[in-house]
């Protein structure tokens, strides 16, 4: 009786075993792996997030900047706003109006501004000077205006003249008021009874700020 061959089965047996361990193996690897492929891919989804946040802070802090900006320019406007209020406020004008009802009679208003230049009917305009002389009757019933928009600061005299009766041999009664941003007041009614002859009416004082005082 011949005897089985044996050695074949024993090879096989051997193959079967290597590539059960190597199976095993495998397995056992990817057991052991298997949580850091799981965690690699939380990680990524992780940072994808935080990368998605970051955006949306950059988004968000760009929106602020404008916003930012945007609130600067419009405090600038309103603080550029109320300097030029603040201008307006120091600004004023004046208004120098004097009338007489007495016939045939001409009187003449004088102002003399802070540099000395004298307004009267000679000098209605005076070149490198604010204001001007803007009414000037020469035979009562009269009236004469002097006037000037924005008036340097310093002291402004009103003098009054009567200048010529023209044959009516009364006094002239001559009343007058000042206009100014603050208002109006009157100014002293007098009587001119010489010819000739300027008397000083007022000084009327413009402050820095643009206020208005009158002395008689």
């Amino acid at each position: 009786m011949r005897k089985r061959n044996r050695e074949i089965n024993i090879f096989s047996m051997s193959a079967l075993d290597l590539f059960a361990s190597a199976m095993g193996a495998f397995a056992l690897i990817a057991v052991v792996l298997f949580p850091y492929y799981l965690n690699n891919s939380d990680v990524v989804q992780a940072m994808n997030k935080i990368k998605d946040q970051l955006k949306q802070c950059e988004a968000e802090n760009q929106s602020q900047k404008s916003e930012i900006g945007r609130l600067q320019q419009q405090a600038q406007q309103q603080a550029a706003s109320l300097a030029q209020c603040k201008e307006k406020l120091k600004k004023t004008f004046l208004a120098v109006v004097i009338k007489w009802p007495t016939k045939k009679h001409d009187v003449d208003l004088y102002i003399a501004d802070p540099s000395g230049a004298v307004f009267s009917y000679k000098h209605k305009t005076i070149s490198g000077r604010l204001g001007e002389l803007s009414a000037d009757t020469q035979s009562g019933p009269g009236i004469e205006i002097w006037e000037i928009n924005n008036p340097p600061s310093g002291k402004y005299l009103v003098s009054y003249e009567l200048y010529n009766r023209h044959g009516n041999n009364s006094d002239a009664i001559v009343y007058g008021g000042v206009y100014h941003r603050g208002g109006h007041d009157k100014l002293k009614t007098i009587r001119l009874s010489r010819k000739g002859e300027k008397i000083l009416i007022a000084t009327i004082t413009v402050s820095d700020d643009g206020n208005v005082t009158i002395r008689n």
